[in-house]
């Protein structure tokens, strides 16, 4: 298992954009809303590369399995699965691809420069 990620089950959802994650003063909650809007992804990615920040940032909202292997690559390292979700299971997620051929937060340099 990860050590760098965490998987909560769900809990009460906030709305809303970015707020500071519940019990915690230097976390990062974004509201995620995977179906019809990509600006979780776009707010995980800018605040780990544009603005450095390096603590807990916490996908809430609509988080399922199929998308926790891409908010990884945005930045998120925190999830707050939906209800009805299996966090063991979800956890597998991050095992699905062995190689990311795209640069990602925490990697940015692609595959490509990186073999060369």
């Amino acid at each position: 298992m990860r050590s760098d990620l965490r998987v909560v089950a769900a809990g009460r959802g906030r709305e809303g954009g970015t707020a500071p994650a519940r019990g915690s003063s230097h976390g990062v909650n974004s509201s995620v809303r995977v179906e019809t809007d990509g600006r979780g992804f776009s707010i995980a990615r800018l605040l780990r590369s544009r603005y450095g920040y390096r603590g807990e940032l916490r996908a809430v909202g609509e988080v399922t399995r199929d998308h926790l292997y891409y908010m990884e690559k945005c930045g998120f390292n925190a999830f707050e699965l939906r209800a009805g979700e299996d966090a063991a299971e979800a956890l597998a997620a991050f095992d699905d691809f062995s190689e990311s051929y795209q640069a990602k937060a925490a990697r940015p340099v692609p595959l490509f420069r990186r073999r060369a």
